[in-house]
């Protein structure tokens, strides 16, 4: 993967090819002007932005123009939420649906269809992610998650964020609200996106 000022030529040149603004990325990224700056000039950018800014420029640029290489992903079945619920170690998954990812394949990684508004900009509905269950959850990561009690049958995609000792289930809408995330069970992260069905 890029880094760096390689990187930062990469985002300048996925920016020409897309016939956007810096404006323009900043808004969809909720940054201000002067970040998208620093990542054109230094590479500098959050490492949880990365799978979002792979996905905004996926239509004009391959996954190689970012250093990636497909040879390292494979092919992971894609799931409903019901069975995302679920999950378990050990599980065999039933679907007949099936996508290619770059993003390294374990044992039990799986995708998931976006089929509602809460994460965009980030991951607008429609699209497909890519979740892998045994990747440590940290601050700022875009997680999987599901409910307790009477929410228990509920998954749901939130970034995981920390104000001081207590960590939250935010949603990138704003239209939604922020939630403690309490005694949710974290089911996997989410390491790549698609823009589109497949």
């Amino acid at each position: 993967m890029l880094t760096g000022k390689a990187l930062g030529n990469a985002i300048r040149e996925a920016i020409r090819r897309k016939g956007v603004t810096q404006v323009d990325v900043a808004a969809h990224f909720g940054v201000k002007p002067p970040s998208v700056q620093d990542w054109l000039n230094r590479g500098v950018i959050a490492k949880e932005k990365l799978p979002e800014l792979w996905s905004y420029f996926s239509d004009v640029c391959t996954p190689e123009h970012w250093g990636l290489s497909i040879s390292g992903g494979g092919t992971v079945p894609v799931i409903s939420w019901e069975q995302a619920v679920e999950f378990t170690d050990g599980i065999a998954w039933e679907t007949s649906e099936y996508v290619n990812t770059w993003a390294p394949v374990q044992r039990y990684t799986f995708a998931l269809h976006v089929l509602d508004d809460r994460m965009e900009p980030a991951f607008p509905q429609g699209s497909i992610i890519v979740v892998e269950p045994e990747l440590a959850a940290k601050p700022n990561d875009y997680v999987i998650v599901r409910g307790t009690g009477a929410e228990r049958a509920e998954a749901t995609c939130k970034q995981l964020v920390r104000d001081g000792d207590d960590l939250y289930l935010k949603p990138r809408n704003d239209r939604y609200p922020i939630k403690p995330l309490g005694g949710a069970k974290i089911v996997g992260v989410v390491v790549e996106m698609t823009q589109k069905f497949r």
